[in-house]
């Protein structure tokens, strides 16, 4: 009967690892087994995304193409002030364009980054008093590409490019309008931006007249032998010529 001495010597002894090359083949495993599951996940969020898109997308082509105008008041009275200033045809309103159930309109802010075209849900538009519809007409766009336009628009449309009175949720919407090839936004949606884009321009016309005067008239208090009139101008010449 052989010894345990000779059966232990028949099977080899597995090599000993140093602690730190034991330690090194943790860590990569581990390594391993984590890359494998954010792979995984990441994977599965991609699935997810991509038939979420596909149930919004087949949603949205059920949809009716109608595209409605939704009218909004401003908040703070506006709404009070609005219906005074309709016997003129004008008026200060929040407009929104919704298309497949959605509505896309266009707002301001400071930040740099922030998107200016916000969407929201029909009638709904947040900071503001929904008012009325109007039916513009069923757009030719499919779904998709509704979403390729409005994203496009997008680099179009920053919040910090907004002027109330020459890019506004009025200009948004009317070219919102006319890519999607339905009737425009009625004209007296602008009267009041208009009225004020021409009293703004004729107020910087009449300061720039000031400035004209003021810069004109500095200019004659430093020259030497300024003239208020033509015989007063005969007399600095003679004065000027006596001096030499």
């Amino acid at each position: 009967m052989p010894s345990s001495t000779a059966v232990e010597a028949s099977f080899p002894a597995e090599p000993m690892l140093a602690p730190d090359q034991e330690s090194g083949e943790a860590e990569a495993k581990r390594d391993e087994k984590q890359k494998k599951e954010r792979k995984e996940k990441k994977e599965k969020k991609e699935k997810k995304e991509k038939k979420e898109e596909k149930e919004k997308m087949e949603k949205m082509e059920k949809m009716d193409p109608t595209v409605t105008l939704h009218i909004y008041h401003l908040p703070s009275g506006w709404k009070y002030l609005n219906q005074a200033m309709e016997f003129w045809g004008c008026g200060a309103f929040h407009l929104g364009v919704e298309v497949y159930g959605k509505e896309y309109s266009f707002q301001a802010s400071q930040h740099e980054f922030v998107d200016g075209i916000q969407p929201c849900k029909p009638k709904m538009c947040r900071g503001y008093i929904f008012e009325r519809s109007l039916q513009l007409g069923p757009t030719m766009l499919e779904p998709k590409q509704v979403n390729d336009l409005i994203n496009r628009m997008r680099k179009e449309y920053s919040a910090r490019d907004y002027d109330l009175y020459t890019r506004n949720c009025c200009h948004f919407s009317k070219h919102l309008c006319k890519e999607l090839g339905v009737d425009s936004v009625p004209p007296e949606f602008f009267a009041l931006s208009e009225a004020a884009r021409k009293a703004k321009g004729a107020v910087c016309a009449i300061d720039q007249s000031r400035k004209d005067v003021l810069g004109a008239l500095s200019a004659w208090m430093l020259s030497p032998f300024q003239a208020c009139c033509v015989s007063h101008a005969d007399v600095s010449a003679e004065f000027e010529a006596e001096t030499i």
